[in-house]
C-alpha cells in the first residue's frame, strides 16, 4: 500500500434629486425620497442587525474555556484539540521506503493507544483507506524530505480535518488560544539509515515513544511541552533512548486535560 495521506496541518485573514421640479412634484418626490431612504436606511438596519446577529450567535456557538491551569505547550502554541469520535477507526499503511516489520508497527500503534488511553478514555477499531479517521504511515526519509520534513524529524502529525470548537486563556490571561475539534488526523512515521534523523538504530522502547509522541499530536496536543524534564510531548524525541518507555508525565496530562 502506498502512503498517500499529506499533511494539511502541522505540529512543526444618497443619491441626491436635482432641483428644477414643480413644487408639489418637489415635494412628492422629496417626500418619496425620505420614504424610499427610510426603507432603505431600515433595510440596511435590519440586514445590519441580522449580520450582526448571525455573528453574534456564531460567537456564542464557540464554548469559552475560560482561564485554564495545566497549559504546558512552548511559547507561541496558540492551538489546542481534542479527538471527536468516540471510536478511533485506524488505519495502517506504508510505503517500500518503510523497512519495519508489520508486526512491530502494529505493536507501536497498539502501545501509543494505550499509553493516551486514560487521558482520552477513546476506544480503537480496524479503519480503511474511506472510512479512518486516525492513520498512521511508514515512509523513508527521501519521502519525508518531498514533504519539506526537517532532516531531524522522526515523525510528523497533521490534524487533516478539524473545526474551531471553543476558545480559552492561560497564565493569567497572557496566553490565548484556540480549540479544534478534529475528526482525521495522520501521523507519518520516518525510516532513515543515516544521518541526524536516522531511526533505523532505535531500540524497541524508543520507537514506542515516538509512536506515544506522535499519537499525543493526532490527539490534539499541538506544539511541544515546554517542559524537558522527560515530558512525552518535549521536542527532543532522541533523547528517549536512554529513558526506556515513558507515557504521558503529569505535564502532558495536566495540558491535555484542558480538552478531554
Amino acid at each position: 500500500m502506498n502512503c498517500s495521506e499529506t499533511p494539511r496541518k502541522m505540529m512543526y485573514d444618497y443619491r441626491f434629486f436635482e432641483n428644477g421640479k414643480k413644487a408639489g412634484q418637489l415635494f412628492y418626490i422629496k417626500k418619496m425620497e425620505g420614504y424610499s431612504m427610510y426603507k432603505k436606511l431600515s433595510m440596511s438596519l435590519l440586514l445590519t442587525l441580522g449580520l450582526f446577529m448571525a455573528y453574534v450567535s456564531s460567537a456564542s456557538a464557540l464554548v469559552n474555556y475560560g482561564s485554564v491551569s495545566g497549559w504546558m505547550a512552548q511559547t507561541g502554541v496558540d492551538k489546542i484539540g481534542f479527538f471527536g469520535p468516540s471510536d478511533i477507526k485506524l488505519y495502517l499503511t506504508k510505503n517500500s521506503n518503510w523497512a519495519m516489520s508489520d508486526a512491530d508497527f502494529s505493536t507501536y500503534v497498539t502501545h501509543a493507544l494505550s499509553t493516551w488511553s486514560s487521558v482520552t478514555n477513546k476506544t480503537s477499531s480496524t479503519g480503511t483507506s474511506s472510512n479512518y479517521v486516525m492513520g498512521f504511515g511508514g515512509i523513508g526519509r527521501s519521502d519525508a524530505d518531498s514533504l519539506g520534513y526537517p532532516s531531524n524529524a522522526l515523525g510528523a502529525t497533521a490534524w487533516t480535518s478539524s473545526t474551531q470548537y471553543g476558545y480559552g486563556t492561560a497564565y493569567s490571561g497572557t496566553v490565548s488560544f484556540n480549540v479544534y475539534s478534529i475528526s482525521r488526523s495522520f501521523a507519518h512515521m520516518i525510516w532513515d539509515t543515516s544521518g541526524v534523523g536516522q531511526t533505523s538504530n532505535l531500540t524497541a522502547n524508543a520507537w514506542k515513544n515516538v509512536f506515544a509522541h506522535e499519537h499525543g499530536h493526532g490527539l490534539g496536543y499541538s506544539g511541544h511541552s515546554a517542559n524537558s524534564t522527560k515530558d512525552l510531548m518535549w521536542e527532543s524525541t532522541l533523547s528517549y533512548t536512554d529513558w526506556g518507555t515513558i507515557g504521558p508525565t503529569t505535564y502532558d496530562q495536566g495540558h491535555m486535560n484542558i480538552v478531554y
